[in-house]
């Protein structure tokens, strides 16, 4: 068991990485939003609008915001073009897929693809996440959970960073019912994502993992990542953990070690 004052420090250091991201050379400086800034404005406009010879830089920088607000949520390329005609810029479904690959090859953004789609929409349909939930916390205000999510995907980003499209995915079906956060296929562990458990959320978690157990064979660990909250669930024979994400993150690199 964490000491009190341990565990203080951890959740500090924590809160300090969900917000501000994990550049190394932002440590310990007065103005952290204002580093991070600086490095998206960087990446923005050196790796991307230069680079590429973007002629029209206003559209990207809408998108990028429009794919910060819809981190969590599946999006279409199709329905990136209608947002942003929705906000009155002109975009056409290439493009979007273009800016796309280009915030991806710059190491802005990444997709996770759902397990359950067919075939065709893989590509097509996905969720993005930001690289570094600093970056993302730019473009958020008061969205703890969205950041939450977003440092987990990137973690396990670099966990399976040699293989990740076949490593993790999430799982939504609206014929089945399904939807869970992300799917590890490989080692056969289901996790879902909740800043915190209240009666609602608690019921909705751990209804999800239990249907998703009847539909997805042989998973052998139940995970619900929170920000604070740790226990077990028991249902049947189901046994879901739940841990706070700074623990998770320490196990990650204790298996490592």
């Amino acid at each position: 068991m964490l000491k009190t004052a341990s565990s203080a420090r951890i959740l500090r250091a924590f809160d300090e990485y969900l917000h501000f991201g994990g550049f190394p050379e932002n440590i310990g400086r007065s103005n952290r939003r204002e580093y991070v800034s600086s490095v998206y404005r960087k990446v923005l406009e050196g790796d991307i609008i230069t680079r590429h010879e973007i002629r029209n830089p206003v559209s990207l920088r809408l998108m990028v915001k429009k794919i910060a607000e819809s981190v969590k949520d599946t999006i279409s390329y199709n329905r990136i073009a209608a947002a942003m005609k929705g906000i009155g810029v002109r975009m056409n479904p290439q493009t979007a897929i273009d800016y796309m690959a280009y915030m991806e090859e710059a190491y802005l953004t990444f997709p996770v693809r759902n397990w359950f789609s067919p075939f065709s929409e893989r590509e097509s349909v996905r969720k993005h996440y930001f690289t570094d939930t600093g970056i993302l916390s730019l473009f958020l205000v008061d969205r703890e959970p969205v950041l939450l999510e977003n440092l987990v995907a990137s973690e396990l980003y670099r966990r399976y960073s040699a293989d990740f499209e076949e490593s993790v995915s999430f799982v939504k079906s609206a014929k089945t019912g399904l939807d869970i956060d992300f799917y590890l296929p490989a080692e056969q562990i289901l996790i879902q994502v909740s800043y915190s458990l209240d009666q609602n959320s608690r019921e909705r978690e751990v209804n999800a993992l239990v249907n998703a157990d009847r539909l997805i064979p042989d998973v052998r660990r139940f995970l619900i990542l929170t920000y604070s909250e740790s226990g077990t669930i028991d249902v049947g024979d189901i046994r879901i953990e739940v841990m706070p994400v700074w623990r998770w993150l320490l196990e990650g690199k204790e298996n490592q070690a």
